[in-house]
Protein backbone atom coordinates (compact mmCIF):
# COMPACT_ATOMS: atom_id res chain seq x y z
CA UNK A 1 0.00 0.00 0.00
CA UNK A 2 2.75 2.58 0.75
CA UNK A 3 4.26 2.02 -2.71
CA UNK A 4 0.87 2.38 -4.40
CA UNK A 5 0.12 5.53 -2.41
CA UNK A 6 3.55 6.96 -3.29
CA UNK A 7 2.99 6.16 -6.99
CA UNK A 8 -0.42 7.87 -6.97
CA UNK A 9 0.98 10.97 -5.23
CA UNK A 10 3.92 11.14 -7.66
CA UNK A 11 1.59 10.69 -10.67
CA UNK A 12 -0.75 13.41 -9.42
CA UNK A 13 2.05 15.90 -8.76
CA UNK A 14 3.74 15.17 -12.08
CA UNK A 15 0.42 15.58 -13.93
CA UNK A 16 -0.22 18.97 -12.32
CA UNK A 17 3.32 20.21 -13.05
CA UNK A 18 3.15 18.90 -16.62
CA UNK A 19 -0.25 20.55 -17.21
CA UNK A 20 0.75 23.93 -15.77
CA UNK A 21 4.40 24.26 -16.78
CA UNK A 22 5.29 21.87 -19.64
CA UNK A 23 2.16 21.39 -21.77
CA UNK A 24 1.92 23.93 -24.56
CA UNK A 25 -0.89 24.37 -27.08
CA UNK A 26 -1.51 26.56 -30.08
CA UNK A 27 -3.91 29.45 -29.96
CA UNK A 28 -7.51 28.32 -30.15
CA UNK A 29 -6.79 24.83 -28.79
CA UNK A 30 -8.06 23.58 -25.45
CA UNK A 31 -5.32 22.73 -22.98
CA UNK A 32 -7.63 20.27 -21.17
CA UNK A 33 -8.40 18.31 -24.33
CA UNK A 34 -4.67 18.19 -25.18
CA UNK A 35 -3.94 16.89 -21.67
CA UNK A 36 -6.58 14.18 -22.06
CA UNK A 37 -4.95 13.12 -25.36
CA UNK A 38 -1.55 12.90 -23.66
CA UNK A 39 -2.97 10.85 -20.77
CA UNK A 40 -4.64 8.44 -23.24
CA UNK A 41 -1.35 7.99 -25.14
CA UNK A 42 0.48 7.27 -21.87
CA UNK A 43 -2.17 4.69 -20.89
CA UNK A 44 -1.93 2.98 -24.30
CA UNK A 45 1.88 2.80 -24.12
CA UNK A 46 1.78 1.54 -20.51
CA UNK A 47 -0.74 -1.12 -21.51
CA UNK A 48 1.46 -2.25 -24.39
CA UNK A 49 4.53 -2.29 -22.13
CA UNK A 50 2.61 -4.41 -19.64
CA UNK A 51 1.90 -6.97 -22.36
CA UNK A 52 5.68 -7.29 -22.78
CA UNK A 53 5.82 -8.34 -19.13
CA UNK A 54 3.15 -11.05 -19.34
CA UNK A 55 3.74 -12.32 -22.89
CA UNK A 56 6.00 -15.31 -23.54
CA UNK A 57 6.07 -15.43 -27.36
CA UNK A 58 9.14 -13.59 -28.68
CA UNK A 59 7.45 -12.67 -31.99
CA UNK A 60 4.51 -11.09 -30.14
CA UNK A 61 6.91 -9.11 -27.94
CA UNK A 62 8.74 -7.86 -31.03
CA UNK A 63 5.42 -6.81 -32.62
CA UNK A 64 4.37 -4.90 -29.48
CA UNK A 65 7.76 -3.18 -29.37
CA UNK A 66 7.39 -2.08 -33.01
CA UNK A 67 3.90 -0.70 -32.27
CA UNK A 68 5.23 1.26 -29.26
CA UNK A 69 8.08 2.71 -31.34
CA UNK A 70 5.64 3.67 -34.13
CA UNK A 71 3.33 5.43 -31.64
CA UNK A 72 6.22 7.34 -30.05
CA UNK A 73 7.54 8.32 -33.48
CA UNK A 74 4.12 9.55 -34.62
CA UNK A 75 3.74 11.50 -31.36
CA UNK A 76 7.12 13.17 -31.91
CA UNK A 77 6.21 13.98 -35.53
CA UNK A 78 2.90 15.48 -34.39
CA UNK A 79 4.77 17.58 -31.82
CA UNK A 80 7.10 18.92 -34.54
CA UNK A 81 4.28 19.61 -37.03
CA UNK A 82 2.35 21.51 -34.37
CA UNK A 83 4.81 24.38 -34.70
CA UNK A 84 4.56 24.45 -38.49
CA UNK A 85 0.96 25.56 -39.22
CA UNK A 86 1.56 25.99 -42.97
CA UNK A 87 2.20 22.27 -43.58
CA UNK A 88 -0.84 20.66 -45.29
CA UNK A 89 -2.68 17.89 -43.44
CA UNK A 90 -2.12 15.45 -46.34
CA UNK A 91 1.66 15.93 -46.07
CA UNK A 92 1.52 15.18 -42.33
CA UNK A 93 -0.40 11.94 -42.93
CA UNK A 94 2.08 10.95 -45.65
CA UNK A 95 4.98 11.50 -43.25
CA UNK A 96 3.30 9.46 -40.48
CA UNK A 97 2.79 6.57 -42.92
CA UNK A 98 6.36 6.87 -44.20
CA UNK A 99 7.81 6.82 -40.65
CA UNK A 100 5.74 3.76 -39.76
CA UNK A 101 6.78 1.88 -42.91
CA UNK A 102 10.48 2.65 -42.29
CA UNK A 103 10.21 1.33 -38.71
CA UNK A 104 8.39 -1.85 -39.81
CA UNK A 105 10.90 -2.56 -42.61
CA UNK A 106 13.85 -2.03 -40.24
CA UNK A 107 12.21 -4.32 -37.65
CA UNK A 108 11.80 -7.07 -40.29
CA UNK A 109 15.46 -6.69 -41.36
CA UNK A 110 16.66 -6.81 -37.73
CA UNK A 111 14.51 -9.91 -37.04
CA UNK A 112 15.88 -11.69 -40.13
CA UNK A 113 19.46 -10.73 -39.21
CA UNK A 114 19.00 -11.98 -35.66
CA UNK A 115 17.59 -15.33 -36.77
CA UNK A 116 19.64 -16.13 -39.88
CA UNK A 117 22.71 -13.88 -40.01
CA UNK A 118 23.32 -10.63 -41.85
CA UNK A 119 24.47 -11.86 -45.27
CA UNK A 120 22.89 -15.31 -45.52
CA UNK A 121 20.87 -14.25 -48.58
CA UNK A 122 24.17 -13.83 -50.44
CA UNK A 123 26.11 -16.93 -49.41
CA UNK A 124 23.32 -19.39 -48.64
CA UNK A 125 23.77 -22.42 -50.87
CA UNK A 126 27.19 -21.26 -52.08
CA UNK A 127 30.25 -23.50 -51.76
CA UNK A 128 32.63 -20.57 -51.35
CA UNK A 129 34.12 -19.95 -47.90
CA UNK A 130 32.86 -22.80 -45.74
CA UNK A 131 30.02 -24.33 -47.72
CA UNK A 132 26.42 -23.75 -46.76
CA UNK A 133 27.12 -21.85 -43.56
CA UNK A 134 23.73 -21.21 -42.00
CA UNK A 135 24.83 -18.54 -39.55
CA UNK A 136 25.60 -18.84 -35.86
CA UNK A 137 22.01 -18.69 -34.61
CA UNK A 138 20.77 -21.38 -37.01
CA UNK A 139 23.74 -23.66 -36.16
CA UNK A 140 22.95 -23.35 -32.45
CA UNK A 141 19.30 -24.19 -33.13
CA UNK A 142 20.41 -27.23 -35.13
CA UNK A 143 22.59 -28.36 -32.21
CA UNK A 144 19.63 -27.99 -29.87
CA UNK A 145 17.42 -30.03 -32.24
CA UNK A 146 20.04 -32.79 -32.33
CA UNK A 147 20.32 -32.84 -28.54
CA UNK A 148 16.55 -33.03 -28.12
CA UNK A 149 15.82 -35.58 -30.85
CA UNK A 150 18.82 -37.91 -30.50
CA UNK A 151 19.12 -38.63 -26.82
CA UNK A 152 20.95 -41.65 -25.52
CA UNK A 153 18.75 -44.69 -24.86
CA UNK A 154 17.29 -44.77 -21.35
CA UNK A 155 19.54 -47.65 -20.24
CA UNK A 156 22.74 -45.71 -21.11
CA UNK A 157 24.53 -43.69 -18.45
CA UNK A 158 25.36 -40.04 -19.18
CA UNK A 159 29.06 -40.25 -20.02
CA UNK A 160 29.64 -36.61 -19.06
CA UNK A 161 27.89 -36.66 -15.67
CA UNK A 162 27.17 -40.15 -14.37
CA UNK A 163 29.79 -42.49 -12.98
CA UNK A 164 29.84 -45.11 -15.73
CA UNK A 165 28.93 -48.57 -14.44
CA UNK A 166 29.53 -50.84 -17.39
CA UNK A 167 29.28 -53.98 -15.24
CA UNK A 168 25.50 -53.67 -15.02
CA UNK A 169 25.11 -53.51 -18.83
CA UNK A 170 25.27 -56.44 -21.21
CA UNK A 171 27.92 -56.32 -23.98
CA UNK A 172 25.41 -55.42 -26.77
CA UNK A 173 23.98 -52.62 -24.61
CA UNK A 174 27.46 -51.26 -23.90
CA UNK A 175 28.24 -51.17 -27.63
CA UNK A 176 24.87 -49.54 -28.41
CA UNK A 177 25.58 -46.78 -25.86
CA UNK A 178 29.07 -46.12 -27.23
CA UNK A 179 27.84 -46.06 -30.84
CA UNK A 180 24.95 -43.69 -30.05
CA UNK A 181 27.21 -41.39 -28.02
CA UNK A 182 29.71 -41.22 -30.90
CA UNK A 183 26.93 -40.58 -33.42
CA UNK A 184 25.54 -37.64 -31.41
CA UNK A 185 29.03 -36.13 -31.04
CA UNK A 186 29.69 -36.44 -34.78
CA UNK A 187 26.36 -34.83 -35.67
CA UNK A 188 27.06 -31.96 -33.25
CA UNK A 189 30.50 -31.50 -34.83
CA UNK A 190 28.93 -31.40 -38.31
CA UNK A 191 26.34 -28.87 -37.14
CA UNK A 192 29.19 -26.72 -35.81
CA UNK A 193 30.98 -26.85 -39.20
CA UNK A 194 34.10 -28.36 -37.60
CA UNK A 195 34.79 -30.24 -40.84
CA UNK A 196 34.20 -27.24 -43.12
Amino acid sequence: MPKLAGLLVFTGLFSVIYYKKLLSVKEGESKKIEMIKHVLVVFIILGLLNTLTVATDENYKALVLVIIICLINIYNGRHIFKYCPNIPFQFKITQYIRMTIVIIVMAIIIKYTNEHGLLTLIYKGSTVGGGDDKGKVERELEKLRIKLSDKLPSFCPDMNKDKIDWGSLAQPSQQACINKHNEINQRLDLASNIYA
